[in-house]
């Protein structure tokens, strides 16, 4: 009897091993690197450069259009 109280408490001690090892390890790849948050910060800046670009180029086309309707 004792031996299969013994593979039965094994059993849960791997189980309960293997679920913790499992919770450290998610919790390290949710936690960001410096590399990480370089790119992040490059991609923003990226996009609200595009963003700006576009913007600058709807304006320019604007004002062509109203220069264009002027003569």
């Amino acid at each position: 009897m004792n031996v299969k109280l013994t593979d039965k408490l094994m059993g849960k001690l791997g189980i309960m091993l293997l679920v913790a090892m499992m919770a450290v390890a998610i919790t390290g790849c949710e936690e960001e690197g410096p590399a990480e948050q370089a790119g992040e910060k490059i991609d923003n800046a990226m996009e609200d450069t595009g963003d700006a670009i576009e913007e600058a180029g709807d304006n320019v086309e604007e004002a062509a259009d109203e220069a264009q309707s002027d003569y």
